[in-house]
Order: structure tokens, then sequence, then C-alpha cells
């Protein structure tokens, strides 16, 4: 036979169950939520795009100011002024920040990253630059000697090249053009083979007349293959 059903509870201890539950829940002390630290905001503000694009933006002003220096240095004949050296020195003790707010964040194994090691060596250069400059002064420093110091400042504009890691877009289109360039390569292969061809058969036929202009573009195959090119 069949099992015998448990009858239903009563309506008021379902109704009185339930109230009890609900006063209980009303009364129960609330836990307090975990609020984040000022570590944990500094590394998710070090992370975001906005910071991001704000040292994207340090980078582009700095290198239009090496080119500023650079100009000034070249029509002047020498140094390009204090103030433009004070300005990049302001330059590089914010990109020293991002360095170590990067490091702060990441830890180690921000050095073993790409864009990491890329950043540290460049800001390392800038870094002995300075060091040099300020031990010995710009005449004196071991560096300038050398011209060692130029490239190490020059170095500075290889920076620009993290515009493709703020910049998706930018990603992209390096990376088409990247894939793009073998097809590029066959299409030159075959414009120089077929200059070739022509440049033999202009030679053998133009090469041998008696005009001096064209013996000049077609009395080798070197000049006839130069003048196709």
């Amino acid at each position: 036979g069949r099992p015998p059903q448990r009858a239903p509870a009563p309506l008021w201890l379902v109704v009185g169950s339930r109230a009890m539950e609900e006063a209980l829940q009303d009364h129960a002390p609330d836990v307090p939520q975990k609020q984040p630290s000022k570590l944990s905001k500094a590394i998710n503000l070090i992370n975001s795009d906005g910071m991001d694009m704000f040292f994207g933006g340090l980078i582009v002003l700095n290198s239009i100011i090496l080119g500023v220096d650079l100009e000034v240095s070249l029509r002047s004949g020498g140094d390009s002024g204090q103030a433009l050296f004070w300005i990049q020195f302001g330059f590089i003790v914010l990109f020293v920040i991002e360095l170590l707010w990067r490091v702060l964040a990441a830890g180690p194994r921000f050095f073993c990253t790409l864009w990491g090691g890329f950043d540290t060596v460049i800001i390392s250069t800038s870094l002995i630059e300075y060091g040099s400059t300020f031990a010995f002064g710009v005449e004196n420093s071991p560096l300038g000697a050398v011209s060692v110091m130029r490239v190490f400042r020059l170095l500075r504009i290889v920076r620009l090249v993290r515009m493709l890691r703020i910049f998706p877009e930018l990603q992209m289109l390096i990376s088409g053009l990247a894939s793009s360039l073998k097809a590029v390569f066959w299409v030159f292969m075959f414009l120089i083979i077929l200059m070739y061809i022509c440049a033999l058969f202009c030679a053998l036929e133009l090469g041998r007349e008696d005009d001096e202009e064209l013996k000049f573009y077609f009395g080798s195959v070197g000049n006839s293959f130069y003048t196709h090119f």
C-alpha cells in the first residue's frame, strides 16, 4: 500500500515561523565589510587605464621636450640651457616614481615582463646620465667625453614604443603591418626580377649604340639596372 502522507503544518505555525525569521534577521548585528587598504587602492590606481593614459601623455610630452632641447642645442652650438635641463629632470623624477609604484604593485615579477624590463633599462640609463652630470658636471662628465650621454638622452625617445601597450589600436596596426611584410617582400622580389630582365634586354639592344647618352644609361648591366630602378 501507499505510505501514509504527512499532514500539512497548520497555517498559524507557518506564519509564525516566518515572522520569527524576519524578526531575527532585522535584529541581527550588521557584519562590517572589510574596507580596502590604502595599498590595495594604490595598486588598483596604478593599473588603471587613467594612469596609463597619464604617463603615456608624459612620455609624449617628454619626447617633444627632447626635440626642443636638441633643436636649441644645434642652433646655439652648445648647451641648451638650464631651463630645459631641469624640465627634463622633472620628467625623470616622475618616471622613477611611476617605476617604483609599478614595482610595488606587481612585485619582483614586474622586472620579468617585457614592458617592465624595457622601462627599467630606459629609466636606469637616464639616472646614470643625470647622476654623472650632478657628480662631475656637464663639461667634466666621463659620459660626455665619449658622447654616451647623448645616446642615453635619445634612448628616452624609445619609450614612445610604450604607446603600443596603452593604445590597442596601434598594436593591431603594427601586427597587421608585420603580417603584410611577407607579401610585400615577394612583391619586391618580383619587381627586382622584372627590372633585371628589362635591364638585360635594354643593355643588349641599346648598350651598343653610338649615342653617348644611351651608353651612359645602358652601356653596362649595372647602369641599365640602376636606370630601371
